[in-house]
């Protein structure tokens, strides 16, 4: 199980703590190799941070999704769906999803 955000979060003050302390007290190469393993780390980060930020919204979804200026905005693969439904059917999807809604 993994910890809770506060465990998270003190575990990564200490390691922080830990790597000034070494940082401090280390010659100009260790620094040097901290600095560049650090910025490894954040390039990372941001990689990650991108790739699930493009997982989420694909760039064709974000902005106004409009098909030019001040065009009519692009539906969403749901709304094409219900909106290819007959009204009987619909309602019977509608009612469907709710019951089988997760609570958050």
């Amino acid at each position: 199980m993994w910890p809770s955000r506060r465990q998270r979060t003190h575990l990564f003050e200490q390691k922080l703590a830990n790597i000034l302390h070494e940082f401090r007290h280390a010659d100009t190469v260790v620094q040097g190799e901290l600095l560049d393993a650090m910025d490894r780390g954040f390039d990372m980060i941001e990689r990650e941070k991108r790739r699930y930020e493009e997982v989420q919204d694909p760039p064709e979804i974000q902005g106004k999704r409009t098909f030019g200026n001040g065009g009519p905005r692009k539906k969403t693969g749901a709304e094409l769906a219900l909106a290819r439904l007959p009204t009987n059917q619909l309602t019977k999807a509608v009612g469907k999803l709710d019951k089988h809604q997760r609570p958050l």
